[in-house]
């Protein structure tokens, strides 16, 4: 006793449940994920220009903001709004810097290496001091820290650049799947 499988309702069943469990996911998404943090974002008349990004682990939301604005304080509110609807995963924001201009660049780049080599030390306190040291005429450098974030606010009359430098940054080794060999407690 044989049945015969009938091809054409079992194709029209299975594309039937596609669409259903693949529309019902795309609205779980669109209205009860996406549209609530979109939502907390443009809440914040400060911020011109943001762009979210799902990842696996995290929830990775880039902003830019309207000049002079307390860039600590909005991205602690914002943090603070965003964890609710992170759905248990961690946020992470990053400051686009549109309005960065070379003298400015120039200078960032002479000053890294010893804001990197005090964020790896986590001696946070010499940040503040040895940009001080390095300042130009013409450069204004402001820095602030919380305890997710030292922010780092350069600016020269004509331009800007504002750097987020998370805390608890992922350490790398020179290859991609080598092991870091700093000691953090050096």
């Amino acid at each position: 006793m044989t049945k015969k499988v009938r091809i054409a309702p079992t194709v029209l069943i299975m594309i039937v449940t596609g669409a259903v469990l693949f529309g019902g996911w795309a609205l779980y998404q669109t209205n009860f994920v996406k549209q609530p943090v979109e939502q907390i974002v443009q809440k914040h008349a400060e911020i011109t220009q943001y762009h979210v990004d799902w990842q696996t682990d995290a929830m990775k939301v880039q902003i830019q903001t309207k000049p002079g604005v307390d860039v600590r304080e909005l991205v602690q509110q914002l943090n603070g709004d965003l964890e609710k609807q992170a759905k248990g995963k961690k946020v992470v924001i990053e400051y686009m810097n549109d309005h960065s201009t070379p003298k400015i660049d120039k200078w960032w780049s002479q000053a890294l290496f010893d804001v990197a080599e005090a964020m790896v030390h986590q001696k946070y306190s010499q940040i503040p001091l040895r940009l001080q040291q390095l300042q130009q005429p013409g450069i204004e450098v402001q820095t602030e820290m919380d305890n997710q974030y030292v922010y780092i606010t350069v600016k020269d009359g004509q331009g800007s650049k504002t750097l987020l430098l998370p805390l608890e940054g992922t350490r790398m080794g020179v290859w991609p799947y080598e092991k870091s060999t700093i000691d953090a407690m050096a």
